[in-house]
């Protein structure tokens, strides 16, 4: 069987042609969003629950919006399938939690690495490796986020990766990072996204995280202000609605540089 007549398990991905680069997204209205304002769309693919596949263009690019469950097995299954059908530059913008007061919440985390504590990134690559993003996408990240969109703070640093921060023993076990130098935030997918550069020689990976919360040491099974919590999410939304389009202009630059594309 070839790839032209595979289909992705997961994300329910057919041939995707001569398409290199992907956007992961967390968030099912900024798809939704993101599918209405595209110049051209070739087709949309659904997978299992939680995953969805955009192929289109913009920018003048071919390019597809993935959106997938943002947790590591899902991040793993994804970009396993995405790699497989040509894609070799993946860029994903999600939402997590500040660690510390040492970052604002109208920051966004460009995350230079990540420290697994995970279930799943040490299945990927061996424990004790860096699991590091590519230098050039965090490069132009931060160029265009500083020039072309001064209303968010980026900052380069470490991010710590769980199955999941709402668990109630995710914080013990996160303790020990707290004030530590450049350790700035919590999520679930960076860990595994810069793990698979390990087995996929080729890829090339960036996590740009929300960080608008902040993680508590006492996890909370429900919100009790609904009003703020509606806020909180257009917030969220809003900002990465705007990542999206920070991270096609970084995918655009790339592919239009001479000195890039050698």
């Amino acid at each position: 069987m070839s790839l032209r007549e595979g289909i992705g398990q997961a994300t329910g991905l057919q041939w995707s042609g001569n398409i290199s680069d992907a956007i992961i997204l967390d968030n099912s209205e900024v798809y939704d969003n993101v599918k209405k304002g595209m110049e051209r769309i070739h087709g949309e693919y659904l997978g299992l629950p939680g995953f969805r596949v955009l192929s289109g263009r913009q920018l003048d690019m071919d390019l597809l919006i993935v959106q997938i469950p943002p947790y590591p097995q899902s991040v793993v299954e994804a970009v396993m399938e995405l790699y497989l059908f040509g894609i070799r530059r993946i860029i994903s913008v999600s939402r997590g939690y500040r660690l510390g007061g040492d970052i604002e919440p109208n920051a966004v985390l460009l995350a230079e690495a990540a420290i697994p504590l995970d279930s799943v990134s040490e299945k990927v690559a061996k424990r004790g490796l860096p699991l590091a993003s590519s230098r050039s996408l965090l490069e132009r990240a931060r160029e265009i986020i500083d020039v072309r969109f001064s209303e968010f703070q980026p900052y380069l640093g470490f991010t710590v990766t769980v199955d999941s921060p709402r668990l109630p023993w995710i914080y013990q076990e996160i303790e020990d990072y707290m004030g530590q130098r450049d350790v700035l935030g919590v999520d679930t997918v960076t860990a595994p996204l810069y793990a698979l550069r390990y087995i996929l020689p080729r890829l090339e990976a960036l996590s740009m995280i929300i960080v608008q919360r902040k993680i508590q040491p006492q996890g909370q099974a429900v919100e009790t202000d609904s009003e703020g919590y509606v806020r909180l999410l257009e917030r969220e939304k809003k900002m990465e609605s705007v990542l999206y389009i920070v991270a096609l202009e970084i995918m655009h630059s790339l592919e239009t540089s001479p000195a890039y594309r050698g």
